[in-house]
């Protein structure tokens, strides 16, 4: 093989592994907290109450820890109750509505009957949704999220 075509292979070589490396390692900063939060379906592993930063997922219902949520595109949501069922009288699917504010620090979640809850939104990605809440005894709860496998 002569020089020229040993340098050319190199160069393609070369430039095909640029190509995919930094087309492999996309940054998804671009890509909308709408398009995040509807992407998947998303199932509660962990409550903690702040302070003293403690996890109260063990104590939690079992028939709480297999729901999960989904988020679609025009503003609303399902909670779907999978497995085990907390409450025969309540439906499997409760519909809700959610909003984003505009500076993305805060999701606005109203359930199937109404109630309004405002979330501050700590992060979202593919993988992980958490967020928090304080109630009206002004204890803060931290809820971690995943994609529902």
């Amino acid at each position: 093989m002569k020089i020229r075509e040993k340098i050319f292979y190199f160069l393609i070589g070369s430039i095909f592994c640029l190509l995919f490396f930094t087309q492999g390692c996309k940054n998804d900063d671009n890509i909308s907290y709408e398009t995040k939060l509807t992407k998947n379906e998303w199932q509660l592993y962990d409550i903690r109450i702040i302070p003293p930063d403690s996890s109260l997922f063990l104590w939690i219902d079992t028939c709480l820890k297999d729901d999960y949520i989904k988020y679609f595109l025009d503003g609303t949501y399902t909670e779907y109750e999978a497995g085990v069922k907390c409450n025969p009288a309540e439906p499997i699917q409760k519909r809700g509505t959610w909003k984003l504010s505009d500076d993305k620090k805060l999701l606005y979640a109203n359930d199937y009957k109404g109630i309004q809850t405002n979330y501050d939104l700590l992060l979202i990605d593919y993988e992980r949704l958490n967020i928090q809440y304080t109630d009206t005894n002004f204890l803060k709860y931290k809820l971690f999220f995943r994609v529902r496998k």
